[in-house]
């Protein structure tokens, strides 16, 4: 979140206001989804999360892949936080070098200080194959961003494990991730 209005103060909470805009760029079309989170987010019955006026989503309907470096208007200049969530196996599927050069290019289109949040599967989902040896995504990822990010927080292996007794519609599965924040330097 960044401060939204020059400091001042909400005169009803004495907090300061705060405002959230989310930027998500897919290449599937995420939009009714997206409105479903807004509205879950910002209305009443309590607890409303964060108000309407507070709250902003510009959905773009995008292959990040498909131009050598996302177009500036893609990412705003003031972005605080980037998330690549369960999505970096599935570019790198599709295209180890356009991937490269896709994480490369979000140096120059970052402020200093902009963190990075990447959580993807670990084990055997998340290797790449490169001249016939394996390697861990997580490392890659850290060799290919060492120049313009530093590592804040890292963890290989992080246990998601749903709580007992929990319903819902489909089937869900405890899991295991590898956590990354980079920080823009």
């Amino acid at each position: 979140m960044e401060d939204g209005g020059g400091g001042g103060k909400n005169g009803e909470s004495g907090r300061s206001k705060r405002e959230l805009h989310v930027t998500a760029i897919d290449i599937a079309d995420w939009t009714s989804i997206i409105d479903t989170l807004r509205t879950g987010l910002t209305s009443s019955p309590p607890p409303t999360f964060i108000s309407p006026s507070n709250y902003s989503v510009t959905f773009h309907h995008h292959d990040i892949l498909s131009t050598p470096s996302p177009p500036p208007a893609l990412l705003p200049p003031n972005t605080s936080l980037i998330t690549l969530l369960f999505t970096t196996n599935e570019l790198y599927t599709q295209s180890r070098g356009d991937t490269t050069r896709f994480l490369l290019s979000l140096s120059a289109l970052t402020r200093v200080g902009c963190l990075l949040l990447v959580l993807e599967s670990a084990g055997s989902y998340s290797t790449i194959e490169i001249n016939g040896k394996v390697f861990p995504m997580a490392m890659l990822l850290d060799h290919t961003l060492s120049e313009n990010w530093e590592i804040v927080l890292k963890d290989e292996s992080r246990w998601h494990r749903l709580p007992e007794g929990l319903k819902y519609p489909i089937d869900l599965e405890n899991m295991r991730y590898f956590l990354r924040v980079y920080r823009r330097v």
